[in-house]
């Protein structure tokens, strides 16, 4: 796990910058995706501000939110709209055949597009490029490189499918494992040619590679409408020195076994016949003890343990935590950015591990996290607040909460930032809420019970139990409601009589003494009363 969780705290802080310049973007370009949307939801934003001021002052903080969303929501159908027409030009493109030829998977262009699921949202695809490992560096026999592929395919898959399942609504990921196959792409020619074609999906590739006695570890991701893909190498993991520490650990353990069968009167021979490869590897251990208490510098001697698959078992944990955290963060970036949805792998971080979490890790994580939240600033602010404080509540169970508590400060003030209301003014932070509270803030004040229950805050709890109460309060008001536009009336400028009690017939006054008699539904003119009656 303490690999795994380097290599996510490097990912993050290399990552978390191109995240925000995303979700930057995003706002940048909604305009140019989304011109035909723009009318409709200003006519009905418009209809808003028009309404009466005592209206307005009760639901403007709910109404512009909504409008905001509407808007999101519209940029976002559009662009797909757009990156779909322009994947259905492309796969008919001359050149396109010609990368077919050098395919670097299994899976053909159309296979990977007809994604059939319930859900409206497109799901994250994840490829794993199979690692090659030279065995023979450590007399390693009668063991497959495939089944490396098959262990991290299965571990991977399993994390996968408990959190981040293709059947989910809110976070789905295709995991299409053993879809690589390529030998005449490697590295960026490959992702290129994936990406020339399948640019209107969102994928993830994980890539590991053998460079001498470290593994390096790189991944490639775009997602939808990105012009171009981000790809790095984002770690080098020891995994030599992991597969050489098993080796030892069971010389050790082995030398142990027979000093006390020695102690107990067997007979040398016959416990080094049961002893296989650990006779080997006790010799070359204590050699090299021996050697460098006498400052011989090993490094330049060539010795090699005898490894067997006990020993490059031991690299798989490793190797499926490193994948399985990284998809984790890659899947809530992919849905953060395109569909506004917090993340999950704060709440996963403390159950993926046994041992305790490294503090400086974490808030390493956390920090990335809250980088990528500030680039919603000028796009979708006011989510901020709840993301903010569902990263402090997932993480709640910290020993050490000074920088966990500041995500809550950090949420509070941007909640009263976007409601212009000034924390000076006020002793405590929680009394500026109370000031500007509505009843649509009710499941933001729930959020900030449950971290203050789940930190034991009595302080706290009794002030956000006050802000409880007062939208309880509120709810038991009367309100006034917003009117909206039903019918139009037509060439009707007359005071309104009555309304039938069906609500299918009006009847208006005119300054001329006659009646109108209108259609409510239609808005069309039956018939006028006067001193005769006049249909029309």
């Amino acid at each position: 796990m303490e690999q795994g969780l380097k290599l996510l705290t490097k990912l993050v802080v290399e990552f978390a910058p191109m995240v925000a310049n995303l979700i930057q973007n995003q706002a940048e370009n909604s305009l140019a995706t989304s011109n035909y949307q723009l009318p409709k939801i200003l006519k009905e934003f418009s209809q808003f501000i028009n309404a009466p001021q005592a209206t307005k002052s009760f639901s403007i903080n709910s109404e512009t939110a909504k409008v905001q969303h509407q808007l999101a929501v519209d940029q976002r159908e559009t662009q797909l709209q757009v990156v779909n027409q322009e994947q259905e030009t492309r796969l008919k493109l001359p050149e396109v055949y010609k990368i077919l030829d050098n395919w670097p998977l299994r899976l053909y262009p159309a296979q990977i597009l007809d994604s059939h699921t319930n859900n409206q949202r497109k799901p994250l695809k994840i490829f794993i490029v199979p690692l090659q490992v030279k065995l023979d560096q450590f007399n390693i026999l009668n063991n497959k490189t495939s089944e490396i592929e098959l262990i991290l395919a299965e571990g991977l898959r399993k994390f996968l499918t408990q959190h981040y399942s293709l059947q989910s609504t809110i976070r789905a990921t295709e995991f299409l494992a053993g879809a690589w196959y390529s030998k005449s792409f490697h590295d960026e020619s490959s992702i290129k040619a994936l990406f020339n074609v399948l640019k209107t999906e969102p994928i993830l590739i994980l890539e590991s590679e053998i460079d001498g006695d470290y593994l390096n570890f790189r991944i490639a991701y775009w997602g939808i409408g990105q012009e171009n893909y981000h790809s790095q190498q984002i770690t080098r993991l020891p995994y030599k020195a992991i597969i050489q520490e098993s080796v030892k650990s069971r010389a050790l353990a082995w030398k142990e076994i027979r000093d006390k069968l020695l102690n107990l009167g067997e007979n040398l021979e016959d416990i080094q016949q049961i002893g296989q490869d650990n006779i080997y590897n006790l010799e070359v251990l204590e050699k090299i003890e021996h050697w460098e208490q006498e400052g011989v510098d090993i490094s330049k001697l060539s010795l090699k343990y005898q490894a067997n698959h006990q020993d490059l078992e031991k690299l798989y944990p490793t190797l499926i935590t490193c994948h399985s955290l990284v998809a984790a963060w890659i899947a809530d970036v992919y849905y953060l950015v395109n569909y506004d949805v917090p993340p999950l792998l704060p709440e996963l971080l403390p159950s993926l591990s046994a041992d305790k979490l490294d503090l400086q890790l974490l808030q390493t994580i956390v920090a990335g996290y809250q980088q990528a939240y500030q680039g919603l600033d000028k796009n979708r602010r006011d989510l901020i607040p709840e993301l903010t404080l569902q990263l402090a509540y997932s993480l709640s169970h910290l020993s050490d909460r000074t920088w966990v508590q500041a995500q809550v400060d950090y949420s509070i003030s941007t909640w009263l930032e976007l409601r212009q209301v000034s924390i000076q003014e006020f002793s405590h932070p929680l009394e500026a809420i109370a000031s500007v509270i509505k009843i649509a803030d009710e499941p933001y004040v729930q959020k900030l019970q449950a971290y203050f229950q789940a930190i034991s805050d009595r302080q706290s709890i009794l002030a956000v139990e006050k802000l409880l109460n007062i939208i309880a309060h509120l709810k038991q008001q009367p309100t006034q409601a917003i009117a909206h536009y039903s019918h139009t009336l037509t060439a009707h400028f007359s005071p309104i009589i009555a309304i039938s009690a069906n609500a299918e017939i009006l009847v208006s006054g005119c300054a001329d003494k006659t009646i109108n008699v209108w259609n409510w539904q239609t808005g069309k003119q039956i018939c006028t009363l006067g001193d005769k009656i006049e249909w029309h």
